[in-house]
């Protein structure tokens, strides 16, 4: 996170992301949760790493604003988001 960046101590660093994420509009937070929601592993685009890494980082904005999904929700968001390629993975998780 760039606001982490030029935090001198632990402490200044609570007080910076305090600050910024404890204002955080309505708005913002509808914004958040349909970035996380509509993030796509596109065929060939990027690892599963990286894709399960955009995942769990617009988890953490949300987290970090005092939104919070359960386990179980990331998981149906992250199989959503997986491409056709993905469809076998996708049954064996979810016991088709």
């Amino acid at each position: 996170m760039s606001c982490a960046i030029g935090s001198t101590s632990s402490k200044h660093l609570w007080i910076t992301l305090k600050e910024r994420f404890s204002t955080v509009s309505r708005t913002t937070i509808f914004q958040m949760k349909s970035n996380l929601q509509t993030i796509q592993k596109g065929p060939g685009s990027d690892t599963v790493t990286q894709y399960l890494h955009r995942i769990k980082e617009a988890r953490n904005y949300l987290s970090a604003a005092a939104v919070y999904n359960t386990d179980e929700d990331i998981i149906i968001l992250s199989l959503k988001g997986l491409p056709p390629e993905y469809n076998i993975f996708r049954c064996v998780i979810r016991g088709c």
